[in-house]
Protein backbone atom coordinates (compact mmCIF):
# COMPACT_ATOMS: atom_id res chain seq x y z
CA UNK A 1 0.00 0.00 0.00
CA UNK A 2 1.30 3.48 -0.86
CA UNK A 3 -0.79 6.78 -0.58
CA UNK A 4 -0.10 10.26 -2.64
CA UNK A 5 -2.41 13.21 -2.79
CA UNK A 6 -5.85 11.82 -3.09
CA UNK A 7 -4.70 8.73 -4.24
CA UNK A 8 -4.40 5.14 -3.72
CA UNK A 9 -1.93 2.30 -4.65
CA UNK A 10 -2.20 -1.19 -3.71
CA UNK A 11 -0.24 -4.34 -4.99
CA UNK A 12 -1.45 -7.76 -5.32
CA UNK A 13 -1.62 -10.57 -7.58
CA UNK A 14 -3.06 -8.68 -10.34
CA UNK A 15 0.10 -5.72 -10.49
CA UNK A 16 -0.67 -2.68 -8.47
CA UNK A 17 -4.49 -1.08 -8.52
CA UNK A 18 -4.34 2.75 -8.33
CA UNK A 19 -7.71 4.14 -6.22
CA UNK A 20 -9.21 7.79 -6.23
CA UNK A 21 -9.68 8.59 -2.89
CA UNK A 22 -10.77 11.85 -3.04
CA UNK A 23 -13.92 10.78 -0.83
CA UNK A 24 -12.12 8.75 1.70
CA UNK A 25 -15.74 6.99 2.23
CA UNK A 26 -16.15 5.61 -1.36
CA UNK A 27 -13.19 4.90 -3.44
CA UNK A 28 -13.30 4.15 -6.84
CA UNK A 29 -10.77 2.10 -8.83
CA UNK A 30 -9.02 4.03 -11.56
CA UNK A 31 -7.28 0.99 -13.38
CA UNK A 32 -4.07 -1.09 -12.76
CA UNK A 33 -0.62 -1.62 -14.01
CA UNK A 34 1.48 -4.81 -14.44
CA UNK A 35 4.58 -4.58 -12.47
CA UNK A 36 7.62 -4.07 -13.99
CA UNK A 37 8.89 -7.56 -12.70
CA UNK A 38 6.75 -10.57 -15.06
CA UNK A 39 7.92 -13.24 -11.80
CA UNK A 40 6.19 -11.82 -8.86
CA UNK A 41 4.42 -8.85 -7.56
CA UNK A 42 5.73 -6.01 -5.30
CA UNK A 43 5.38 -6.00 -2.00
CA UNK A 44 6.60 -2.81 -0.66
CA UNK A 45 5.37 0.32 -2.63
CA UNK A 46 6.64 4.28 -2.21
CA UNK A 47 5.20 7.38 -4.34
CA UNK A 48 7.47 10.39 -4.66
CA UNK A 49 6.80 13.36 -7.12
CA UNK A 50 4.10 11.31 -9.39
CA UNK A 51 6.91 7.94 -9.35
CA UNK A 52 5.65 5.21 -7.58
CA UNK A 53 8.45 2.91 -6.56
CA UNK A 54 8.73 -0.85 -5.30
CA UNK A 55 10.44 -3.99 -4.38
CA UNK A 56 10.29 -7.30 -5.51
CA UNK A 57 11.41 -10.27 -3.70
CA UNK A 58 12.11 -13.60 -5.77
CA UNK A 59 13.82 -16.59 -4.61
CA UNK A 60 16.27 -16.35 -7.23
CA UNK A 61 16.66 -12.27 -7.02
CA UNK A 62 14.79 -9.71 -7.03
CA UNK A 63 14.09 -6.04 -7.93
CA UNK A 64 13.22 -2.52 -7.40
CA UNK A 65 10.74 -1.10 -10.70
CA UNK A 66 9.47 2.11 -11.02
CA UNK A 67 6.46 3.37 -12.54
CA UNK A 68 5.48 7.24 -13.50
CA UNK A 69 1.87 7.86 -12.17
CA UNK A 70 1.50 11.59 -13.36
CA UNK A 71 -1.67 10.40 -15.31
CA UNK A 72 -3.31 7.93 -13.03
CA UNK A 73 -5.88 7.13 -16.04
CA UNK A 74 -3.02 5.65 -17.51
CA UNK A 75 0.35 4.62 -15.12
CA UNK A 76 3.56 4.00 -17.05
CA UNK A 77 6.19 1.36 -16.20
CA UNK A 78 9.52 2.93 -16.59
CA UNK A 79 12.75 1.37 -15.25
CA UNK A 80 13.99 -1.39 -13.54
CA UNK A 81 16.86 -3.16 -12.35
CA UNK A 82 17.74 -6.69 -10.82
CA UNK A 83 19.35 -6.77 -7.59
CA UNK A 84 22.36 -9.24 -7.28
CA UNK A 85 20.47 -11.03 -4.56
CA UNK A 86 16.57 -11.08 -3.12
CA UNK A 87 15.35 -7.96 -1.48
CA UNK A 88 14.26 -7.58 1.61
CA UNK A 89 11.36 -5.76 1.18
CA UNK A 90 12.43 -2.58 2.80
CA UNK A 91 14.11 0.63 0.81
CA UNK A 92 14.15 4.81 1.09
CA UNK A 93 14.25 7.26 -0.84
CA UNK A 94 16.90 10.20 -0.75
CA UNK A 95 16.77 12.52 -4.22
CA UNK A 96 17.44 10.52 -6.77
CA UNK A 97 19.05 7.46 -5.29
CA UNK A 98 17.19 4.37 -3.67
CA UNK A 99 19.19 2.59 -0.86
CA UNK A 100 17.48 -1.03 -0.61
CA UNK A 101 18.11 -3.59 2.37
CA UNK A 102 19.10 -6.68 0.76
CA UNK A 103 20.28 -10.24 1.43
CA UNK A 104 21.31 -13.53 -0.36
CA UNK A 105 19.33 -16.16 -0.83
CA UNK A 106 21.45 -18.43 1.51
CA UNK A 107 20.82 -15.86 3.95
CA UNK A 108 24.26 -14.66 3.92
CA UNK A 109 25.36 -10.95 4.80
CA UNK A 110 22.59 -8.41 4.15
CA UNK A 111 23.49 -5.03 2.00
CA UNK A 112 22.62 -1.42 1.65
CA UNK A 113 22.38 -1.23 -2.43
CA UNK A 114 22.62 2.28 -3.79
CA UNK A 115 20.42 2.53 -7.10
CA UNK A 116 20.78 5.47 -9.17
CA UNK A 117 17.52 6.66 -11.09
CA UNK A 118 18.13 9.53 -12.16
CA UNK A 119 17.53 7.74 -15.84
CA UNK A 120 13.74 6.63 -14.76
CA UNK A 121 14.40 4.21 -17.83
CA UNK A 122 17.66 3.11 -16.59
CA UNK A 123 18.07 2.75 -12.77
CA UNK A 124 21.21 1.17 -12.08
CA UNK A 125 23.26 -0.13 -8.63
CA UNK A 126 25.95 2.13 -8.26
CA UNK A 127 27.31 1.01 -4.87
CA UNK A 128 26.81 -1.42 -2.27
CA UNK A 129 27.90 -1.77 1.20
CA UNK A 130 27.81 -4.91 3.22
CA UNK A 131 26.38 -4.50 6.75
CA UNK A 132 28.36 -6.10 9.71
CA UNK A 133 25.18 -7.89 11.10
CA UNK A 134 21.82 -10.00 10.25
CA UNK A 135 19.75 -6.68 9.95
CA UNK A 136 16.08 -7.05 9.33
CA UNK A 137 14.72 -3.49 9.42
CA UNK A 138 15.66 -0.19 7.40
CA UNK A 139 14.41 3.34 8.22
CA UNK A 140 15.41 6.89 7.32
CA UNK A 141 14.96 10.59 7.99
CA UNK A 142 17.09 12.94 6.35
CA UNK A 143 20.35 12.03 5.05
CA UNK A 144 20.47 9.28 8.28
CA UNK A 145 19.49 6.03 7.65
CA UNK A 146 19.39 3.36 10.44
CA UNK A 147 19.04 -0.36 10.66
CA UNK A 148 17.78 -3.07 13.38
CA UNK A 149 18.70 -6.34 13.85
CA UNK A 150 17.29 -9.56 15.88
CA UNK A 151 19.60 -8.88 18.65
CA UNK A 152 18.43 -5.27 19.37
CA UNK A 153 21.36 -3.14 18.14
CA UNK A 154 20.44 -0.03 16.32
CA UNK A 155 22.70 1.42 13.79
CA UNK A 156 23.24 4.87 12.07
CA UNK A 157 24.65 5.59 8.50
CA UNK A 158 25.42 8.72 6.78
CA UNK A 159 23.95 9.39 3.22
CA UNK A 160 24.79 12.91 3.15
CA UNK A 161 27.40 12.12 0.21
CA UNK A 162 25.48 9.31 -2.06
CA UNK A 163 26.05 6.87 -3.07
CA UNK A 164 28.06 6.40 -0.69
CA UNK A 165 27.07 5.64 2.99
CA UNK A 166 29.39 6.20 5.95
CA UNK A 167 28.97 4.18 8.60
CA UNK A 168 28.42 6.74 12.58
CA UNK A 169 27.18 5.18 15.77
CA UNK A 170 25.26 2.50 17.56
CA UNK A 171 23.15 1.03 20.56
CA UNK A 172 21.89 -1.49 21.77
CA UNK A 173 18.33 -2.06 23.10
CA UNK A 174 17.80 -5.16 25.71
CA UNK A 175 15.09 -6.86 23.56
CA UNK A 176 14.48 -7.69 19.98
CA UNK A 177 13.81 -5.08 17.62
CA UNK A 178 10.58 -5.46 15.36
CA UNK A 179 10.70 -2.52 13.47
CA UNK A 180 11.74 1.23 13.46
CA UNK A 181 10.70 4.18 12.19
CA UNK A 182 12.33 7.77 12.31
CA UNK A 183 11.99 11.11 12.11
CA UNK A 184 14.10 14.85 13.25
CA UNK A 185 16.47 13.40 15.76
CA UNK A 186 14.98 10.73 16.77
CA UNK A 187 14.52 6.84 16.58
CA UNK A 188 11.36 4.58 17.49
CA UNK A 189 11.62 0.84 17.86
CA UNK A 190 9.37 -1.53 18.40
CA UNK A 191 10.44 -4.56 20.12
CA UNK A 192 9.11 -8.37 20.37
CA UNK A 193 8.47 -8.00 23.73
CA UNK A 194 5.35 -5.06 23.29
CA UNK A 195 7.81 -2.16 24.26
CA UNK A 196 8.71 1.13 21.91
CA UNK A 197 11.67 2.70 22.58
CA UNK A 198 12.67 6.45 21.39
CA UNK A 199 16.16 6.76 20.75
CA UNK A 200 17.86 10.10 20.46
CA UNK A 201 20.13 10.16 17.70
CA UNK A 202 20.42 14.22 17.46
CA UNK A 203 24.19 13.16 17.91
CA UNK A 204 24.43 10.63 15.05
CA UNK A 205 27.93 8.69 16.95
CA UNK A 206 26.09 8.75 19.82
CA UNK A 207 22.52 7.76 20.06
CA UNK A 208 20.94 7.08 23.70
CA UNK A 209 17.71 5.38 24.67
CA UNK A 210 15.25 8.12 26.38
CA UNK A 211 12.14 6.49 26.98
CA UNK A 212 10.15 3.62 26.93
CA UNK A 213 6.54 2.61 26.28
CA UNK A 214 5.15 -0.90 27.41
CA UNK A 215 2.38 -3.00 26.55
CA UNK A 216 1.81 -2.67 22.66
CA UNK A 217 1.82 -5.40 19.85
CA UNK A 218 2.33 -4.39 16.32
CA UNK A 219 1.93 -7.34 15.10
CA UNK A 220 2.31 -6.38 11.53
CA UNK A 221 5.59 -5.23 12.26
CA UNK A 222 5.14 -1.46 10.85
CA UNK A 223 5.66 1.44 12.25
CA UNK A 224 5.16 4.87 10.05
CA UNK A 225 5.88 8.45 11.92
CA UNK A 226 4.14 11.26 9.33
CA UNK A 227 4.13 15.00 10.99
CA UNK A 228 3.15 14.88 14.63
CA UNK A 229 1.98 11.56 14.85
CA UNK A 230 3.35 7.92 14.92
CA UNK A 231 1.28 4.94 13.87
CA UNK A 232 1.65 1.64 14.81
CA UNK A 233 -0.03 -1.51 13.10
CA UNK A 234 -0.99 -4.45 14.43
CA UNK A 235 -4.92 -6.02 14.89
CA UNK A 236 -5.81 -2.13 14.68
CA UNK A 237 -4.47 1.01 14.33
CA UNK A 238 -2.45 2.72 17.16
CA UNK A 239 -1.71 6.53 16.86
CA UNK A 240 1.01 8.17 19.53
CA UNK A 241 1.33 12.20 19.73
CA UNK A 242 4.87 12.96 18.71
CA UNK A 243 4.87 16.76 18.71
CA UNK A 244 7.74 16.37 20.92
CA UNK A 245 9.65 13.66 19.09
CA UNK A 246 11.90 12.43 22.22
CA UNK A 247 8.43 11.85 24.43
CA UNK A 248 5.65 9.58 22.03
CA UNK A 249 1.90 10.08 23.51
CA UNK A 250 -0.22 7.43 23.64
CA UNK A 251 -3.28 9.17 21.13
CA UNK A 252 -6.12 6.68 20.36
CA UNK A 253 -6.50 3.44 18.60
CA UNK A 254 -9.26 2.27 16.15
CA UNK A 255 -9.69 -1.48 15.74
CA UNK A 256 -9.83 -3.48 12.27
CA UNK A 257 -12.89 -2.68 10.24
CA UNK A 258 -12.11 -5.44 7.74
CA UNK A 259 -12.64 -9.21 7.95
CA UNK A 260 -9.33 -10.50 7.46
CA UNK A 261 -6.27 -9.55 9.27
CA UNK A 262 -4.51 -6.02 8.48
CA UNK A 263 -1.44 -6.93 6.39
CA UNK A 264 -0.16 -3.27 4.99
CA UNK A 265 -0.43 0.37 6.30
CA UNK A 266 0.23 3.56 4.33
CA UNK A 267 -0.18 7.68 5.26
CA UNK A 268 -0.08 10.75 3.54
CA UNK A 269 0.44 14.19 4.51
CA UNK A 270 -3.63 14.64 5.19
CA UNK A 271 -2.98 12.32 8.02
CA UNK A 272 -4.90 9.71 5.98
CA UNK A 273 -4.29 5.92 6.82
CA UNK A 274 -4.93 3.46 4.52
CA UNK A 275 -4.65 -0.36 5.15
CA UNK A 276 -4.55 -3.21 3.38
CA UNK A 277 -5.85 -6.93 4.58
CA UNK A 278 -5.04 -10.37 3.59
CA UNK A 279 -8.70 -10.68 2.60
CA UNK A 280 -8.49 -8.36 -0.18
CA UNK A 281 -10.45 -5.17 1.40
CA UNK A 282 -8.73 -1.90 2.22
CA UNK A 283 -9.27 0.03 5.92
CA UNK A 284 -9.35 4.05 5.29
CA UNK A 285 -8.89 6.19 8.71
CA UNK A 286 -9.19 10.03 8.60
CA UNK A 287 -6.72 10.95 11.52
CA UNK A 288 -6.71 14.95 10.73
CA UNK A 289 -9.10 15.98 13.55
CA UNK A 290 -8.48 15.15 17.45
CA UNK A 291 -8.11 11.78 18.36
CA UNK A 292 -9.90 10.75 20.85
CA UNK A 293 -8.38 8.40 23.72
CA UNK A 294 -9.41 4.67 23.60
CA UNK A 295 -11.93 2.98 25.75
CA UNK A 296 -9.57 1.63 28.45
CA UNK A 297 -10.31 -1.79 27.92
CA UNK A 298 -10.15 -1.78 24.22
CA UNK A 299 -6.45 -0.01 24.56
CA UNK A 300 -3.31 -1.89 24.47
CA UNK A 301 -1.94 -3.07 28.40
CA UNK A 302 -0.44 -5.01 30.94
CA UNK A 303 -2.63 -6.70 33.36
CA UNK A 304 -6.36 -5.80 35.08
CA UNK A 305 -6.50 -2.05 36.33
CA UNK A 306 -6.75 -2.21 39.46
CA UNK A 307 -7.23 1.28 40.10
CA UNK A 308 -8.43 4.21 37.97
CA UNK A 309 -8.09 8.26 38.98
CA UNK A 310 -8.86 11.74 36.92
CA UNK A 311 -6.87 14.70 37.56
CA UNK A 312 -7.46 17.47 35.42
CA UNK A 313 -7.22 16.46 31.42
CA UNK A 314 -4.87 13.23 32.66
CA UNK A 315 -6.67 9.83 33.33
CA UNK A 316 -4.04 7.32 35.19
CA UNK A 317 -4.77 3.67 35.56
CA UNK A 318 -2.70 1.34 37.82
CA UNK A 319 -2.42 -2.21 37.08
CA UNK A 320 -0.48 -4.79 38.80
CA UNK A 321 3.14 -3.36 37.79
CA UNK A 322 2.44 -0.18 35.68
CA UNK A 323 1.03 3.26 35.80
CA UNK A 324 -0.05 4.16 32.42
CA UNK A 325 -1.44 7.89 31.67
CA UNK A 326 -4.01 8.99 29.31
CA UNK A 327 -3.96 12.22 27.56
CA UNK A 328 -7.72 13.34 27.75
CA UNK A 329 -7.71 16.93 26.17
CA UNK A 330 -9.40 15.46 22.88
Amino acid sequence: VALGPGLGYITGSSGVRILDLSEPSAPIELGTVDTPNPACDATRLRVRNNLLFGTHPNYSRGGFGIIDVTDPMNPQSRGYTWLRDVSFQSFEIIDHFAIVLSLWVNLGPRHLRVIDFSELDHPVIVDSLELPDRVSHLAGYGTLLFTGNAEGRIRVYEASALPSIAPRGEHSLDAEIAVLAAGPGVVYAHTYDGGLVTVDVSNPDAPVEVGRLQGYDFSRRQLIAEGNLLFGLGEGIWAFDITAPLAPVPAGSVGRTTSGSLRHMATNDDLEVCVGSYEAEIMIVDWSAPVAPPPVMDGPGTGPIEFMQVKGQTAYAITDTTLQSFDLTS
